[in-house]
């Protein structure tokens, strides 16, 4: 961060160690020790948190298989992926700048390894390829949907797709439709449903008494109510009303 006032690596290393603490600053005095105080480069400092955070051997064998496996995904870009590597690089053994750039050009996307078969010459150098790799990848054309998956997207759907339903004579019918359609004739239609019976048309005089005793005001029977009767409703007595009505007419 201030390059002017740390210049030397033993000032970068006493500011670094002032925010180590614990058994990790019990392991750097015991690693100052051994090297001699002041003694400490700056990338000894960091090799040292390395290996304490990670065993070296286990760290080294990580490295060396994350770098085997290292390859340009889609979307990332070449100096993205460069940088990947330089970071891998960095803490591995160092290789000679001829095995760096056959990585580099193992390790290249296929559309950009096509591009660069067709010129006669691949620069020699690693830094030559990186340049002539990211011009070539700004001249590729943006990535258009496979063959494979524009087959599957104007395939009519067949039977096993939840939405259709094929008929008998091999038209398929819009299953959502098929039941708004259901819906909508049913609409109308009675319940069957055993809690939707309809309860007997009573007096206001018949329910305050039904209410008084307690009884159903379905069945007109005692210890339980109307919504969980199930009996049939019991047919209401005829009222004064109706009486007369009866025995006027002939």
């Amino acid at each position: 961060m201030l390059p002017d006032v740390y210049e030397q690596d033993s000032a970068k290393v006493l500011y670094a160690s002032q925010y180590i603490g614990g058994e990790l600053a019990d392991a750097f005095e015991r690693f100052e020790e051994t090297k001699g105080r002041d003694n400490i480069t700056w990338e000894e400092f960091k090799e040292f948190l390395k290996d304490e955070q990670m065993n070296p051997v286990t760290r080294t064998t990580t490295l060396a298989r994350r770098y085997d496996e290292a390859i340009q995904h889609p979307g990332q870009s070449v100096t993205q992926f460069v940088n990947y590597l330089d970071d891998l690089e960095a803490e591995l053994e160092p290789y000679s700048d001829e095995h760096r750039r056959q990585h580099l050009l193992a390790k290249l996307s296929p559309e950009i390894r096509h591009a660069l078969n067709n010129y006669q010459e691949i620069p020699s150098t690693r830094n030559g390829l990186i340049r002539l790799a990211i011009q070539l990848e700004a001249n590729l054309p943006r990535q258009r949907p496979s063959k494979e998956s524009k087959a599957d997207n104007s395939r009519p759907a067949d039977s096993t797709t939840p939405s259709r339903k094929r008929n008998r004579d091999g038209t398929f019918v819009d299953k959502a439709k098929e039941e708004t359609s259901v819906a909508n004739r049913n609409e109308g239609a009675p319940s069957k449903s055993p809690t939707a019976r309809r309860q007997p048309d009573l007096t206001p005089e018949e329910r305050d008494c039904r209410r008084k005793e307690n009884l159903c005001f379905k069945c007109g029977k005692a210890s339980h109510i109307s919504s969980v009767c199930r009996s049939r409703p019991a047919s209401s007595t005829p009222t004064q009303g109706e009486k007369s009505k009866n025995s006027r007419s002939p």
